[in-house]
């Protein structure tokens, strides 16, 4: 994924790092992915897609 991005012009590049430090909040343009894919979610951030999945992290106090 790191070598597409810095394959894209400024501005898209930019839209899509802002979409993936938004995903920390569930905010963006999510969906659900179902059957075989069930568990993963797809992103889509203009023309762009990406398929991830959440961790859940502890906070250690």
């Amino acid at each position: 994924m790191l070598d597409y991005l810095q394959h894209l012009a400024p501005k898209p590049r930019h839209a899509i790092r802002l979409a993936i430090m938004a995903l920390t909040r569930e905010k963006g343009d999510i969906k659900s992915l179902t059957d075989q894919l069930e568990g993963l979610h797809r992103l889509r951030v203009g023309s762009n897609r990406g398929i991830f999945e959440y961790e859940i992290i502890k906070a250690k106090r």
